[in-house]
């Protein structure tokens, strides 16, 4: 089952009523949310509500930014209720082993212009620039780095898998056990690209921002498979 609502204008709280009894049907639903609304924080305070009867949530949303901007709102963090986990794919956390291989030299055919553009992460790797001091956090939490503009450096110091570096292996627990999971289209394509073998078991899926996911579908080699209640079928 599903239904539209395209015709009325909605305000946050409508549209976190709207979302939440979808959820609690388990029906599709489709909301034409105004321009500056904050349809991420609706689409998570929607999901806290549905998790409550311990069904897990997933909350797929358009980009690392707005998936930054969600973990670390105040709904995300919480004390006392739902626990929230946002999980970035492996290659988005830092393989510190790897990274001191390269810094202590070890890595014979590393440029030094690879070398100097990871020289921020040193402090990151040591535990001394986590937000809030999270062991877990993904390299989008150091200071003075970014994967996109240093691409070639970041892929000799990434994880393959979340298994490489203990605190990948930490957030993909932390995923497992969490009431509501965060993540971005693109991690969702590549998760439905994978036959949902990347993620934690979900039992109901809201998309934000979902007039940009195609883009990350066609980016993401997922086409062909669809998301049906975190079903997956070709």
């Amino acid at each position: 089952a599903g239904e539209h609502l395209p015709e009325r204008a909605l305000g946050h709280a409508q549209v976190v009523e709207e979302a939440q009894r979808a959820l609690r049907a388990e029906e599709w639903l489709v909301l034409d949310t105004p321009a500056g609304m904050d349809e991420d924080l609706a689409g998570l305070e929607a999901a806290l509500e549905a998790c409550r009867d311990g069904r897990r949530v997933l909350v797929a949303v358009p980009d690392a930014r707005a998936w930054n901007a969600l973990r670390r709102s105040p709904a995300a963090r919480q004390k006392g209720g739902a626990r929230v986990a946002s999980l970035a794919m492996p290659d988005g956390y830092l393989n510190r082993e790897a990274l001191y291989r390269l810094a202590e030299g070890d890595v014979s055919d590393a440029p030094v212009e690879d070398r100097i553009a990871l020289l921020p992460l040193i402090p990151f790797a040591d535990g001394a620039d986590h937000a809030d001091n999270e062991p877990a956090g993904p390299v989008a939490d150091g200071r003075g780095f970014s994967p996109e503009r240093a691409r070639r450096a970041w892929l000799r110091v990434c994880c393959d898998a979340w298994d490489d570096d203990p605190a990948a292996r930490a957030a993909r627990d932390a995923a497992g056990r969490a009431g509501v999971v965060l993540v971005t289209h693109e991690t969702l394509c590549r998760h439905a690209a994978g036959a949902g073998a990347l993620l934690p078991a979900c039992d109901l899926l809201v998309v934000t921002g979902a007039h940009r996911f195609p883009d990350a579908v066609q980016a993401g080699g997922a086409a062909g498979r669809a998301a049906r209640l975190f079903t997956l079928r070709e």
